[in-house]
Parts: C-alpha cells; sequence; structure tokens
C-alpha cells in the first residue's frame, strides 16, 4: 500500500497505532480523518477526474468508484433511496445561482449531523427552495 501513497499520507500512516496499521479500514479512515477532505471536494473531484493518457480505462475505473464511493460514504448514505435523494439534491444545489449556493453550504456545514439529515433530504430542500423563490 505505501509505494501508492502521497508524502502526506506515509507520514500520517508512521503515526498510526501498529495494531490498527494492518487494518485497511483503520487506517482509510484515520487518513482521510486526518487530511480533512470535505464533503464538497469529494465530490467535485468524482466529478471533474480525467483519464490520464497513460492510465488504463481499468484504473481510471476503479479512481472513479473509489472517489464517488469515499464522497457516498461521507455523506452516510445507507441506502438506495438514500443515494438517490443524494444526487438529486447534488444536482439541484448544482442549478443555483452562486448567492443561494452560499447560502445553503453555510447551512450544511454549521449544522450538526442530525440537522443536516433534515436539511439534505430532497422535500425539505425543494419546499424551502420554492419558498424562498416565491417571496422574491
Amino acid at each position: 500500500m505505501c509505494p501508492y501513497l502521497s508524502n502526506k499520507a506515509k507520514v500520517l500512516l508512521s503515526r498510526v497505532d501498529l495494531e490498527k496499521s494492518t487494518d485497511y479500514g483503520a487506517v482509510k479512515k484515520y487518513i482521510l480523518q486526518e487530511m480533512l477532505l470535505t464533503l464538497s471536494v469529494y465530490l467535485d473531484k468524482s466529478q471533474s477526474v480525467s483519464r490520464d493518457s497513460s492510465e488504463k480505462y481499468h484504473q481510471f475505473a476503479n479512481k472513479l468508484s473509489a472517489l464517488f464511493d469515499y464522497y457516498v460514504e461521507s455523506r452516510e448514505v445507507g441506502s438506495y433511496e438514500e443515494l438517490m435523494e443524494l444526487i438529486v439534491y447534488d444536482k439541484i444545489k448544482a442549478s443555483f445561482p452562486q448567492f443561494l449556493s452560499q447560502h445553503v453550504l453555510a447551512l450544511e456545514s454549521s449544522s450538526t449531523l442530525l440537522e443536516k439529515r433534515v436539511l439534505l433530504e430532497k422535500p425539505a430542500l425543494v419546499e424551502a427552495l420554492d419558498a424562498y423563490t416565491a417571496g422574491m
């Protein structure tokens, strides 16, 4: 695993408890947590990644899958229905004008996990957006 890690990840790996260093899931969680990648970074990376000319399509597909998997994991999606809600929610957010996008991002970042579950549900979002735009 080490040859494929960045220098920063290698430094982090050197700090992992020896017992946990053999558990891939624990190491992955620790490194991702320490690198503090945000939800928007995962989403941006998964949507904007492109294939290098030296990269085989199998490698590219694995990279895309991993990035999207990190994003879905970070959003704590547990079912197909939640995944569909998330994809639709993200598409709606992508259509926002800049001022509205910044407002929703601020709400998301300041919310607790419980509040995020309510905020991130598509029905709550579309109702709030319809009410907001009706008042404009």
